[in-house]
């Protein structure tokens, strides 16, 4: 559970997410499923859904990480004892 109040853009990452984890879990069920009946399908959707729906969360998840270095150091700029007068 997140206890930080994230930006909309932010919010909207974590939901694609959220999506993209539900959707490889769908996948791999498929792959699963069909390898055992059907190896060349279960091979096209271990290709087709699988690598890329982990490949866009290994990217979300590097944005999401800029993301929240770059408020905390925002936050950390900007708050008064930091600050030089």
């Amino acid at each position: 559970m997140r206890t930080f109040l994230a930006a909309p853009e932010t919010e909207n990452l974590l939901a694609l997410r959220r999506t993209l984890w539900q959707l490889l879990g769908v996948g791999i069920a498929a792959a699963i499923v069909l390898t055992s009946k059907a190896p060349a399908a279960g091979s096209a959707a271990l290709w087709c859904v699988v690598l890329p729906a982990s490949a866009l969360l290994v990217h979300f998840r590097r944005e999401l990480l800029a993301r929240m270095r770059m408020r905390v150091a925002a936050n950390v700029h900007s708050h008064p004892s930091r600050r030089s007068w």
